[in-house]
């Protein structure tokens, strides 16, 4: 039986749950060395009481005013299934293929739309997709700043988010912090 104290945790990481991409194994993390979440795309939907039950609110909740972690990373990667269907989805919803994971990757419609601004049309697929990752990770970062409870923290500097990107297919591994300034209020 294992037995560990994440009393002390310094690191949530947020993760796909695509099997190919384990963030223990990615970071070399021990037992008891993180707080993982993982789920379809790595995303984090924005603060809102109206949606009802959600696993990852929850689990950011936990992690900043209980565990009191000092850093938050989200971790998207290369392939991943969840952004590829974002980037085929319609605008107008004529090919819907799915009730709930349709609904949960809709969270990065705006990394789809910089994505494909970003790239020419004639530029690779890959490209587009490997583009889109990364934006769907910036999203992220940016919804975790829409909890109240992330954001004070963030401005107190008690807690920093990082986006990365792991490329499983080259062994690339990049990480960013959220670029997020608290101005100071300026004296007269």
């Amino acid at each position: 039986m294992f037995v560990c104290w994440i009393d002390e945790l310094q690191w949530m990481i947020i993760a796909c749950s695509d099997s190919r991409v384990d963030p223990a194994l990615v970071l070399g993390l021990g037992l008891g060395e993180a707080f993982i979440v993982r789920n379809i795309a790595s995303l984090v939907p924005p603060h809102s009481k109206e949606s009802g039950h959600s696993s990852g609110a929850s689990a950011i909740e936990y992690a900043v005013l209980h565990l009191k972690v000092e850093h938050i990373m989200i971790v998207g990667h290369s392939r991943c299934g969840g952004i590829k269907a974002l980037l085929g989805m319609k605008e107008d919803g004529s090919n819907r293929f799915s009730e709930y994971i349709e609904d949960w990757i809709a969270i990065a419609n705006n990394a789809s739309k910089t994505a494909k601004a970003k790239c020419s049309h004639d530029s690779p697929f890959e490209d587009q997709w490997t583009c889109c990752v990364k934006e769907s990770v910036n999203v992220s970062l940016w919804n975790c700043m829409s909890y109240p409870f992330v954001k004070e923290a963030v401005q107190q500097k008690k807690l920093a988010l990082h986006g990365a990107y792991f490329d499983f297919v080259n062994g690339d591994f990049q990480r960013w912090a959220l670029n997020y300034r608290v101005d100071e209020p300026e004296s007269l």
